[in-house]
């Protein structure tokens, strides 16, 4: 019998679980842009992150882009996630993230993601390190 493999929906896309498998032994990458926002992961203030997909387990907090990345030594685990709808996003639920206003949010995932899904994924996360 051939190998066989599992396949989970992931953005309207069937992905073959092994590609969503971590290397094992070491976190995975997360990327903060926005400034001052590694200050106020590491002082407890920013417990949440949106984005258009489902995070979990271990990862190594870095600033900047995938271009011009900076590892800062900070890790993070995400322990739960919820899909919430865009439209419903309150200033409070932007405060979590570490922004100001929903309005300032919504800018953001625009600009980060080319445009505002309907549905983002919030990622709550504690500091490990």
């Amino acid at each position: 019998m051939g190998r066989m493999n599992a396949y989970m929906p992931l953005q309207g896309l069937w992905v073959a679980v092994e590609a969503m498998t971590p290397v094992v032994g070491r976190p995975k990458r997360i990327f903060f842009a926005l400034p001052g926002i590694l200050d106020k992961i590491k002082a407890g203030q920013v417990t949440c992150t949106y984005r258009p997909n489902a995070r979990s387990g271990l990862y190594e907090v870095y600033t900047g882009n995938r271009f011009h990345s900076k590892p800062t030594g900070v890790i993070i685990e995400v322990y739960r996630t919820e899909a919430v709808e865009t439209a419903k996003l309150t200033d409070a639920d932007a405060r979590l993230a570490g922004v100001p206003t929903v309005r300032e949010l919504l800018e953001h995932l625009g600009q980060w993601y080319d445009g505002v899904p309907q549905t983002i994924i919030r990622n709550w996360y504690r500091l490990v390190q």
